[in-house]
């Protein structure tokens, strides 16, 4: 464990796509649930990350 103000470098970096939001309505649709949801995603490098999660995750047939 890194000593209080102590700064570590990292070995290794990853991104992965989701957030509270996201899992919490993802969980619930896969669990049965009809959800509605509203979403924002801007137009960083990670959008597109957001979105295919997204498209991939949820059943958008309704």
């Amino acid at each position: 464990m890194p000593r209080q103000g102590q700064a570590v470098l990292a070995k290794q970096f990853r991104t992965e796509a989701g957030g509270k939001g996201a899992n919490q309505a993802i969980a619930t649709a896969r669990d049965g649930a009809a959800v509605v949801t509203v979403w924002a995603v801007g137009e960083d490098a990670l959008a597109d990350v957001a979105m295919q999660n997204l498209i991939h995750s949820v059943d958008w047939a309704g």
